[in-house]
Parts: structure tokens; sequence; C-alpha cells
């Protein structure tokens, strides 16, 4: 047993060695799975874990985004293991939001999806989020609205109106997702975009933007394509 147990020592150490030296690039998925499993089950081979992981979920993505309870039906996968695992998505996020939102300057479009895209990376349902702005087009806060899909019937506009009064904010842009598609606002988008628009007129708060986020189309961009509806023209209607 302490014979078994030094070999797992050791070849711990060279993963860590490896790491430290190249970082994660030229490490195959059940290798970064084994490594990231280190810290959850440090007395546990988790080179087969991580290959029964991928077997079940594919990808590392896959793996990354399935629930605990889903983690959990893997053999050696416990609650610490299924916790950790399941942070990834959310630690992502938090990176990049950290990263961009200090620094943000809404000068134009791009900067708009760049700052607004990673609130969505990992999500596999719909999110709505409000961005408000100050009158020199600062942000304020963006704060999460609603989950689920975006319609005039489930989407509360009193509640994206209080939200936008309580930031006190000149102008605000919504954001959603389309999980597992395009960035191509539907016709429900478009509707209910009009909708929030005219609300927020009524308080002399400007809708400046919706931002529709799809899946990412490569893997150079893990935050996701993003459409703008005032782009199209439709705010100006």
């Amino acid at each position: 047993m302490a014979e078994k147990e030094n070999l797992h020592a050791g070849h711990r150490q060279r993963v860590k060695n490896r790491i430290r030296r190249s970082g994660l690039d030229d490490m195959e998925d059940h290798q970064v799975l084994e490594a990231l499993l280190f810290f959850a089950l440090p007395r546990v081979d988790t080179n087969e874990i991580a290959h029964r992981l991928l077997q079940r979920f594919r990808t590392l993505s896959a793996v990354f985004e399935a629930s605990p309870e889903e983690l959990k039906e893997v053999q050696g996968v416990g609650d610490n293991a299924a916790l950790l695992l399941n942070m990834i998505p959310g630690l992502t996020r938090r990176y990049l939001l950290s990263k961009v939102v200090p620094h943000a300057r809404l000068t134009d479009t791009e900067a708009v999806g760049n700052l607004l895209k990673p609130y969505f990376i990992g999500k596999t349902e719909e999110h709505v989020y409000l961005l408000g702005l100050d009158a020199k087009r600062v942000p304020i806060a963006c704060e999460l609205i609603h989950k689920g899909s975006i319609n005039a019937a489930q989407v509360s506009i009193s509640k994206i109106v209080s939200e936008a009064l309580r930031m006190k904010a000149s102008a605000v842009i919504l954001a959603h997702n389309h999980p597992g598609g395009s960035a191509i606002p539907s016709d429900e988008d478009v509707r209910t975009t009009l909708k929030v628009r005219d609300a927020l007129k009524a308080v002399n708060i400007a809708l400046l933007d919706h931002i529709v986020v799809g899946d990412p189309i490569d893997t150079s961009d893990l935050s996701g394509e993003f459409v703008s509806l005032a782009d199209s023209g439709l705010l100006m209607r």
C-alpha cells in the first residue's frame, strides 16, 4: 500500500512539474482533468477517473457543465470532485470579468459585446442581464434579471425598469444568450426589445442596445459570437 502511494505521489509531482514548465497547452484533455482532480482526491488514481469522465461526457466543456448529480454518477467522483469540476465555468467567468469590467470603455459595439460576453460562458440556459450606465456611458453595474426564455410574457419588464431606476442609470444595455445556438435574434427577441425600450423611455432611461450572445463557433473565442440589435437599426424605429 505504501509503495502504491509513493508511486502516485511521484507521478503527481511529475505532472505538477510539467505544468509549471509548460502549462496546460500541450496536455491531453484527460491529463488536464487528472491534474485538476488531484486537488479534490489526494489519495486516488485520478487518471482512471478522468478517462471515465470523458467517456461519459465526451468533452472537457461537457464535463465542466454537467451538474454535480450527473458528475457523481461517474465511479470515483464524490462531492468534493463534483463541486470542483462544476465550479470551473463560474471561475472562468469571474476571471474574464475581473479583467474586462474595471477597464471597460464602451466606445463602440465591439467593446460592449466584449464586456458582456463573459457573463454567458458555460451557461446552459438563457440568462438575461441588464447593464446600467451613467451619463458618461460608464458602467455602473450589471445585474441578472431573468433565467429562462426571453419573451414579453416571461421577462418582467417592470423588473427591468425598477432595476434601472435602482442603479440610477441614465442608459442601459440588455443582454441575453442563445445556449446551443447562433446569436441571430428571434422574432420574440425583437418584440421584447421594443417593449423594454418603450417602458424605459417612459422613465427617461435610454435602451442603447440589446446584445444577443450565441455559443462559441470556434476555439479561439470561448465567450461566443454576438449580435447587436442597435446595429440592425431596430432601436431607431
